[in-house]
């Protein structure tokens, strides 16, 4: 399996506290049968902090050197939060995308819809960008339909696997589970950022949708959808202007 959207990476943001941590979260994804994991550190932690690329890039290689014994492949991007100048940054090279490919994982604001969603999809899409929307069973104006007018602009959804338990509560809970049920969800990822109340769950997430959801849909989020980006983001690497 693959863990898309994780805040492993210590000390950049509110994930990762230190290295003991991260070392445990990397082990618990490791028994899960986790194979590889993009660490995805927010780019926009509060207004006045803004991680830019090279810094990101830096943290990495420090991290990498300590860990590099794990046998699982590690692999570096963001969670962008929207700004209204955020594809000017993208374009410019500012921002990290996932493994300096063409894919970014994008946050909107969770309590209001501060923007035209698909107006910003579009205009991602023109410049060559693939969205991925993450967790946006966790907006308090999301539906199912707006979702899927995501997906009809080209975005990929991913949902939370914590979610689908009802630990952001009933409405995201309900949520992402109607997305399934209207084949929706692209992704799953654990959005991990400790070992205690937000730590990696794919294997009992996995086992959960098999038995809600069955064997197929299972292995198509799981497997070919994940594995499909994988590929995607390996072999499109150092696609924005740096």
């Amino acid at each position: 399996m693959i863990d898309f959207h994780t805040h492993i990476l210590p000390n950049v943001d509110d994930g990762s506290k230190d290295m003991e941590t991260s070392l445990a979260m990397i082990k618990k994804e490791i028994a899960d049968g986790v194979d590889t994991i993009v660490l995805t550190p927010h780019i926009k932690y509060s207004d006045k902090r803004f991680l830019k690329k090279k810094d990101i890039d830096k943290f990495f290689d420090e991290f990498y050197s300590k860990v590099s014994f794990f046998n699982i492949t590690l692999l570096l991007g963001s969670e962008i939060y929207y700004t209204e100048n955020l594809l000017e940054k993208l374009i410019q090279g500012e921002i990290k995308t996932l493994n300096d490919s063409n894919y970014i994982l994008i946050e909107f604001n969770p309590f209001y819809e501060n923007c035209d969603i698909e107006n910003v999809l579009f205009d991602l899409k023109a410049n060559g960008f693939k969205t991925i929307i993450a967790h946006p069973e966790r907006y308090n104006y999301i539906n199912a339909e707006k979702i899927l007018n995501y997906k009809e602009q080209g975005a990929l959804i991913q949902i939370d696997s914590a979610s689908l338990f009802g630990s952001f509560g009933k409405q995201a809970k309900k949520i992402s589970h109607l997305c399934f049920k209207k084949n929706l969800v692209d992704l799953i990822s654990s959005d991990c950022h400790n070992i205690n109340s937000r730590y990696p769950n794919l294997k009992e997430t996995k086992e959960l949708i098999i038995k809600k959801y069955g064997m197929k849909i299972a292995e198509q989020i799981f497997e070919i959808n994940a594995n499909n980006i994988k590929k995607e983001i390996l072999k499109i690497k150092n696609f924005s202007n740096k």
